[in-house]
């Protein structure tokens, strides 16, 4: 629960960029990925998770995420549940099971503006070189779009194992939307292997392997909807830890008076 929110991967490079400065389009990827981190920051996001092969509930996920950074603390929002944070304390509010779980805060302002999103450092524009390619894309009239795609491969296969994309707005570059996706083999039956070679959704992402062993290529797809990124000259997030927990005369914490139904349950990291 301490780190709710995901992270992003970036990657890039080409041969079209090769004439000119081959890490110019790195620069520029990460730039726009961190475009945001200066505090103080309110965001509003929504992500978006799907899959050609679902596993789990989380192949499927559809959150709405709401960010208030500032010097003085943190305030987030997804699917209902709050996360606050000051200087001491991060606390995690879920009003479904009437809990609140309370922790020690060892990360600062800077380092949870982070976690929503990786945000690398110039430092690391050669290394994403070096792994990544960026692909050539048509250029939009109102939208700049910079697409990235792993150098490694599927094994077995000529499919990259990841892709990003990152659109933006040309003039202020600010993120309208990230997409990721993330390809691995699943090991499947002969039988299953056969049903999904007639079905267009699977022509290129089914595998044999010495006709003995079959694997399909699973997608997975997360994409980030940037809703709103603003900088407002605050100092105090728009809701505390003071305004669901406080001290009483012997310094342990109990909910305050409005959420006297929750329970409290202080973690020890």
């Amino acid at each position: 629960m301490k780190t709710i929110f995901l992270l992003l991967i970036l990657m890039g490079g080409s041969r079209l960029w090769a004439q000119t400065d081959t890490l110019s389009p790195f620069r520029k990827f990460v730039q726009i990925c961190s475009s945001y981190r200066q505090l103080p920051v309110e965001l509003e996001m929504e992500i978006c998770s799907s899959g050609n092969l679902v596993l789990s509930a989380a192949d499927t996920a559809h959150l709405e995420v709401r960010a208030v950074l500032c010097e003085k603390g943190t305030y987030m929002t997804m699917d209902g549940m709050e996360q606050l944070a000051n200087d001491s304390f991060l606390l995690v509010v879920n009003p479904k099971t009437k809990r609140m779980l309370l922790y020690p805060n060892r990360q600062s302002v800077a380092a949870r503006l982070q976690s929503l999103g990786r945000q690398l450092q110039d430092s690391s524009v050669p290394e994403l070189a070096d792994k990544y390619l960026v692909k050539p894309l048509k250029k939009l009239q109102d939208t700049g779009v910079i697409a990235l795609e792993s150098r490694a491969f599927v094994e077995h296969t000529s499919v990259p194992v990841a892709q990003l994309q990152v659109s933006y707005e040309p003039v202020t570059e600010r993120p309208y939307a990230i997409t990721m996706v993330e390809r691995r083999l699943v090991p499947v039956t002969d039988s299953i292997y056969k049903r999904c070679l007639g079905k267009p959704e699977w022509v290129g992402k089914t595998v044999t392997v010495k006709d003995s062993s079959f694997f399909l290529i699973r997608e997975e797809t997360r994409v980030i909807h940037f809703r709103k990124i603003e900088h407002k000259p605050v100092t105090d997030p728009p809701v505390r830890i003071s305004d669901r927990i406080a001290a009483d005369l012997t310094g342990v914490y109990r909910p305050v008076k409005d959420y006297a139904a929750f329970r409290l349950i202080k973690q020890a990291q």
